[in-house]
């Protein structure tokens, strides 16, 4: 039976927003395992994200997407208050995903066109794990929801190597005994017994 993504793409982005809820004044310029990135910026990444669902799921081409306001970087999504926007960030793509024909629908997305419900998993997948990454930046409880893992892991890995070259840092070898959670983090290029740091 195939996994409905949309309640899990809320779920984990719930939590995302609970995450954010706990960051300190102070820790918005921390690094994160995102070496690009610091808090602030993988918020940014993970707002920018879930907004471009609604134009993603409305059949835009790439090109076009590229030049809304949500592709450039100039344009400030987070404002002062960046845990109400990456709260109406989820909302707006939950309801997206909520209307009818839109996860049988093909749509265009920078790995490829994909169907709805496969850009489901994508954006389950991507704020799971970033979930993951913003406990590890301030400093919380990395511990991910089994059941998630699980979906995550079941998604991920018969894609994995056929995304573009360069989209995450290269697996670490773990060892074929390890826990669902640092199998699933290693896809995604980071270690999470080391705790290092790599996007």
């Amino acid at each position: 039976m195939a996994i409905d993504f949309v309640p899990l793409y809320e779920q984990a982005s719930r939590r995302f927003c609970d995450l954010v809820a706990r960051v300190g004044a102070e820790q918005w310029g921390a690094p994160t395992p995102c070496s690009e990135w610091d808090v602030r910026a993988l918020v940014d990444h993970v707002v920018r994200g879930n907004l471009a669902v609604v134009p993603v799921l409305d059949g835009i081409p790439l090109a076009d997407l590229g030049r809304l306001d949500i592709a450039r970087p100039d344009v400030d999504v987070l404002g002062a208050d960046p845990l109400t926007a990456v709260r109406r960030s989820v909302d707006v793509a939950v309801e997206a995903f909520a209307q009818p024909g839109v996860l049988d629908t093909v749509v265009h997305h920078p790995v490829g066109d994909l169907r709805g419900r496969r850009l489901a998993g994508l954006c389950f997948t991507d704020n799971l794990v970033h979930g993951w990454d913003l406990a590890q930046a301030i400093g919380v409880d990395v511990t991910l929801d089994p059941m998630l893992v699980e979906a995550a892991h079941a998604f991920f890995a018969p894609v994995a190597d056929s995304l573009p070259t360069g989209h995450f840092a290269a697996p670490p070898e773990v060892g074929p005994t390890t826990d669902r959670q640092t199998e699933l983090l290693a896809l995604l290029g980071r270690d999470a017994r080391a705790s290092s740091w790599a996007r």
